[in-house]
């Protein structure tokens, strides 16, 4: 599964501005892509953001897995498993 299968963009004016998902499978195949390969970020980091999910889980699992990538922790099933488990303490 390829990122740029899953994502719709269109030109609005000078730049391009991401449709929000409305199918939960394309929010789950991200979240997969990203944990199959945290490099797959760098590709949807300057335009994706949790807002863009709709589903409440999926937006909190996008949320947790941006905010680890962003500090350049690596993100495995098991560490956002981890960290999602703080996250509601």
């Amino acid at each position: 599964v390829s990122l740029n299968n899953l994502i719709t963009v269109q030109e609005n004016k000078d730049h391009e501005i991401l449709e929000k998902f409305d199918n939960f499978d394309a929010e789950i195949a991200i979240i997969g892509c990203l944990l199959w390969d945290n490099r797959s970020y760098e590709k949807i980091a300057d335009f994706l953001t949790e807002d863009h999910f709709i589903d409440p889980n999926n937006k909190n699992i996008f949320s947790t897995i941006k905010r680890l990538l962003d500090k350049n922790i690596l993100v495995t099933p098991i560490t956002l498993k981890n960290y999602l488990e703080e996250k509601d303490q």
